[in-house]
């Protein structure tokens, strides 16, 4: 046997999610225990501390002699099961009679069926099956990675990874098992599947067999390790999280205080970090892996579907407030850096938790004081309807006057007397985002959640077809599928391409002939008419979740002085436009457009 380090076999990084298989040999595994899922606080399973043991060393099984078809043990052969090759097997006493056993995988020539297969020191001759390989786990045309490993004096794990091509990627699950040594044959004690991780991150799983609770048993810990997170979302993040089960007599039972405890402690990191300016920068990366490891193990997510299942039932996360945490944790770290739009739309994702904090709301107010913007005048004209992801027929001239595209043309509302006149010198500008604007290669259509995604999606009409590209946004918790979308808010050509702004999130368009969008580093841009900036191109007005966010720009970067205004959002003023240095605000509403001052 080889030894491996450290005392946990960690069980590399995902790759799926079900269906099919053409069957299995043996059918469903043999699973003789129900796992406790959440023992009573008065249960011998509540550890408040995990013993202080020595590590175990791990130890890897051997590959199979020669062809796989027998094994030699204590002087006899074991034969493979009909149809099947041994692959790797460990030789121990599993049995405590003294004598090596023999605990092999045994698998199918197409590698994705098998069995778990035990032949004892006793009976060589006989040996039985201990699990068979689920019939769903992988499709034609995937192969699999099978590896079995002893990580405790009385237990052993088996992972089953598929590996399937990228057009079947999906059609691929994990499964782990844990099988528990007993007087006797072995028997399967906890399985484990882990469905598909989006593209950009990964998931590795680690199983530890050490005893836990001092019993001179060995227990099982599975730790869930998740980097990265879905692209475009930030990368570079990393959570932990832990599941912990006791060997009982009557088999293993669920430790109750996990991983609600390691939860918290990504939680309770995050808005430590959040909270210093040297740590602020990794808080946007941390706070999405955080929020997705949560959504992918937790049945009680907000009603998400977890991709991460045990045979014990729902994994449930008890208190855990982990994405309210993450996002409070966006919001004070964004601020620390001088981000007011950062820091809108992370509250943003706090607002549709349902969550108001005090002392965020208080943070918040410190550095973006929020005004209700009196209204000084509604006009006569009616500006067209904007679209939901297109230009305003709202801009501010440089002398401080209003456009208005209507029906009939383009007005000009006086900066003084409000009068309203013809401007037929003043062409109209675009209604719809088109890229290059004398012939455009791809449009804006429309921009929305899916709940069913793990981020928001732009839907752009490229080459005569519509093309979904996914973005740095988000789904919000609790998504309403079918529900109205957010505002779009265009910002203008940028260095990066064409910034634009959903949830308050502000991204770019690279100008290149194939749409995809990445984060904006910089919210500065020319001025464009139509656009929600100003005409220096030096403020811009974003929609959030509490009003209208209207910030002045600090030099290149995403730095900014920022008011919420209030009042616009009551009226059901949308496209709004501010002019330069943000005294005024001008919105689309029912009667007319709708003027606004900061006094």
């Amino acid at each position: 046997m080889r030894r491996a380090h450290p005392s946990s076999i960690a069980i590399a990084a995902l790759s799926a999610v079900l269906p099919a298989c053409d069957g299995c040999h043996g059918g469903k595994p043999y699973t003789p225990y129900t796992l406790t899922d959440s023992p009573r606080a008065s249960s011998s399973a509540v550890v408040h501390a995990p013993v202080d043991v020595a590590p175990f060393v791990a130890v890897t099984a051997t590959p199979a002699p020669d062809d796989g078809a027998r094994w030699s043990l204590e002087g006899s052969a074991v034969a493979a099961p009909a149809g099947h090759a041994f692959a790797q097997g460990l030789v121990v006493d599993a049995d405590g009679d003294g004598k090596k056993d023999l605990l092999a995988w045994s698998r199918a020539p197409d590698g994705l069926r098998g069995e778990l297969w035990f032949a004892s020191g006793k009976a060589p001759g006989e040996g039985r099956m201990v699990a068979a390989i689920p019939a769903d786990l992988a499709a034609s045309g995937c192969s699999a990675q099978g590896t079995l490993s002893l990580i405790g004096p009385r237990t052993a794990a088996f992972d089953f990874a598929p590996r399937c091509p990228a057009r079947i990627r999906e059609r691929a699950v994990r499964w782990v098992a844990a099988v528990r040594f007993v007087a006797g044959p072995p028997e399967i004690g906890l399985e484990l599947r882990a469905g598909a991780s989006a593209d950009g991150e990964s998931l590795q799983i680690a199983l530890d067999g050490r005893d836990r609770d001092g019993d001179d048993r060995g227990d099982v810990a599975v730790t869930l390790t998740l980097t990265g997170a879905p692209a475009p979302l930030p990368s570079g993040g990393s959570a932990t999280a832990t599941l912990a089960f006791f060997d009982r007599p009557a088999g293993l039972s669920r430790d109750p205080t996990e991983p609600e405890a390691s939860l918290k402690s990504i939680g309770a990191a995050l808005v430590a970090d959040g909270r210093k300016r040297t740590t602020s920068p990794r808080i946007p990366a941390a706070a999405a892996t955080a929020r997705r490891l949560h959504a992918l193990l937790c049945d009680d997510a907000n009603g998400a579907h977890p991709s991460i299942t045990t045979n014990a039932g729902p994994i449930r996360c008890g208190d855990v407030r982990l994405v309210e945490e993450a996002s409070m944790a966006e919001v004070e770290a964004a601020l620390s850096l001088g981000d007011p739009v950062a820091a809108m739309a992370a509250l943003g994702q706090l607002d549709a938790l349902g969550v108001r904090r005090k002392d965020v709301n208080a943070l918040v107010t410190r550095s973006v004081p929020t005004i209700a913007g009196t209204l000084v005048r509604v006009t006569g004209g009616t500006p067209e309807p904007p679209r939901p992801s297109g230009f305003s027929p709202l801009a501010f001239d440089a002398d401080g006057s209003l456009l208005m595209r209507t029906a009939d043309g383009v007005v000009r509302v006086d900066k003084a007397t409000f009068a309203e006149s013809r401007a037929a010198d003043t062409p109209a500008w675009p209604k719809e985002l088109a890229w290059p604007p004398d012939a455009p290669a791809w449009s804006l259509s429309r921009v929305d959640d899916a709940c069913d995604l793990a981020v928001a999606n732009a839907h752009f009409v490229y080459s005569g077809a519509t093309t979904s590209v996914a973005l740095p946004v988000p789904t919000p918790a609790r998504c309403v599928a079918g529900g109205p979308p957010a505002p779009v808010d265009l910002l203008g050509a940028g260095a990066q391409g064409f910034l634009f702004a959903y949830r308050g999130e502000v991204m770019a368009v690279p100008l290149a002939s194939l749409p995809h969008v990445v984060a904006a580093d910089s919210l500065a841009a020319p001025a464009q008419r139509g656009t929600t900036r100003s005409p220096d191109g030096g403020t811009i007005a974003v929609s959030t979740s509490r009003g209208v966010l209207v910030a002045v720009l600090k030099g290149t970067g995403r730095g900014a002085k920022a008011k919420l205004w209030t009042t616009p959002q009551i009226d059901g003023g949308s496209a709004c436009v501010p002019n330069d240095g943000g005294e005024r605000l001008a919105c689309v509403v029912k009667q007319g457009a709708a003027i606004y001052e900061a006094r």
